[in-house]
């Protein structure tokens, strides 16, 4: 299933980086690690303990009202914006689009 995602986003959008990590607890952790403040990350998991504690060590918390209640405004720059908090080769975190171990589109 990674790798039907994988294939479809690089077919998608080929310049955004993209990745596989096998292990769902590194793989969550690199996604935490490198996400930027406008990002969601989105994990499917099959060990929920694990990922919570992991979760909860990053310090997430509930959003009780769902995801409509958020405040989503864009910030200046718009469209410019968006395209590049997408693009993990601007991320301050991570500047090369991955991390040690992950393999690579």
């Amino acid at each position: 299933m990674a790798d039907l995602i994988r294939r479809e986003v690089c077919r998608l959008r080929p310049e955004c980086p993209c990745s596989v990590i096998p292990d769902e607890r590194q793989a969550l952790v690199a996604a935490l690690d490198s996400m930027e403040p406008s990002e969601l990350v989105v994990m499917f998991y099959d060990d929920y303990d694990g990922i919570r504690e992991i979760v909860e060590r990053a310090g997430a918390r509930s959003v009780v009202r769902g995801l409509t209640s958020l405040d989503v405004r864009i910030t200046a720059g718009g469209a410019a914006a968006r395209d590049r908090a997408a693009d993990r080769r601007y991320s301050r975190r991570n500047p090369h689009g991955r991390r040690q171990g992950e393999q690579t589109a």
